[in-house]
């Protein structure tokens, strides 16, 4: 999952940059931040948390086995959506040390305040930091709109606003994410650390 989370990373970065180079195209880009911004929220927020990994895997598994059973439905997806089933019903069958199952359900908000927590822990943000509420409210909500064809996005818009709105969620987006594999490598000293330090570098330049 952390290879894939580069390649999405670089693939969206570099479809951004393409889009940004026309102006007609500028609200699209708000389209790819969300689910870059999402994906760099979950890895940071499992980077941090006890058994964060393992939550996530059964986050996404919990999602796969949804679209299954929906899919069963189909007669040209049954025999795929069996095998997707079986795989998820697997991992979602793990337990932690307590003999419990992972959470599945990780909503942004609940994330963001967690990240908030820990780093007040560490002394990185202040206490009275409202930093999870802003980054939901003005920064996660500004790209749903977006994403949801909000009434707010028909007609005239200011594409140059939506740029800067643009470069601005990308970094941020990207700073969350190399967070969370700086963080990962942390954990784990066997990871070849150079190897991901020149993926970060490549994100870097595309962001």
């Amino acid at each position: 999952m952390l290879q894939r989370g580069f390649d999405f990373a670089q693939k969206t970065l570099s479809a951004i940059n393409v889009l940004l180079k026309y102006n007609n195209y500028a609200l699209l880009t708000q389209i790819l931040c969300r689910p870059y911004y999402e994906l760099a929220i979950r890895l940071l927020w499992a980077s941090r948390e006890t058994d964060g990994w393992e939550c996530l895997q059964a986050y996404c598994a919990n999602e796969d086995k949804k679209w299954a059973q929906e899919a069963l439905k189909l007669t040209n997806q049954n025999d795929h959506a069996k095998y997707i089933l079986e795989r998820s019903e697997r991992v979602l069958a793990l337990r932690n040390a307590d003999g419990k199952s992972y959470k599945t359900n990780l909503k942004i908000p609940e994330m963001l305040r967690m990240i908030k927590e820990k780093d007040c822990e560490q002394g990185i943000l202040q206490q009275d930091s409202i930093i999870d509420i802003f980054e939901y409210a003005y920064v996660y909500r500004g790209m749903c709109r977006a994403s949801h064809s909000h009434l707010s996005t028909i007609g005239p818009i200011d594409t140059s606003v939506l740029v800067k709105q643009t470069i601005y969620f990308t970094g941020l987006s990207t700073f969350a994410l190399l967070r969370a594999y700086c963080y990962f490598a942390e954990k784990d000293k066997n990871k070849e650390i150079e190897t991901i330090w020149k993926k970060i570098a490549h994100i870097f330049e595309l962001c």
